[in-house]
């Protein structure tokens, strides 16, 4: 079941509507939370944008950070994960100029996510920006694309 998405600012200026699934639509608020609460656990305090370009704007004393998160499912049951699992991340440009980081996850794997400094994402001819994941299912710390992007993987513990 597809439902019209009225929320995106692009697609509200340009009269454009996106179709976006209910369960797309409830993965991403679920990777958008998750990331909420990591950031309150280490002293951040996020606020839910609904603006548009970025999805939290996460403040700790003078710092301000925004950040769009992309939230990617497993497509098959846990036990089933194969070695090299991949999911790709496709930002749009205006996500890509107004976030400081790109935070990418696949849910429902609790313990890890990526961190990606908007600037280090290369951008194809339109300036949308894509993160190619990748990671071996047998060890949750090996994730393989970590360094191409100058990133981080963050280990939840």
């Amino acid at each position: 079941m597809d439902v019209d998405v009225g929320t995106n600012n692009e697609n509200k200026i340009s009269g454009k509507r996106s179709k976006r699934s209910i369960g797309s639509m409830l993965i991403g608020n679920i990777g958008e939370e998750i990331v909420a609460y990591e950031l309150f656990l280490r002293g951040w305090m996020p606020t839910k944008n609904f603006l548009g370009g970025f999805d939290i704007l996460a403040t700790k004393q003078k710092e301000i950070k925004k950040i769009e998160v992309k939230t990617r499912t497993l497509e098959r049951k846990l036990t089933e994960v194969s070695e090299n699992l991949r999911r790709t991340f496709t930002i749009s440009k205006n996500e890509l100029e107004q976030s400081d980081f790109v935070i990418c996850i696949i849910y429902p794997l609790p313990n890890w996510a990526l961190i990606v400094k908007s600037k280090d994402i290369p951008r194809n001819k339109d300036g949308k920006g894509m993160v190619f994941a990748r990671f071996n299912g047998k060890d949750d710390k090996n994730f393989l694309e970590e360094q191409k992007y100058k990133s981080n993987l963050i280990i939840i513990t």
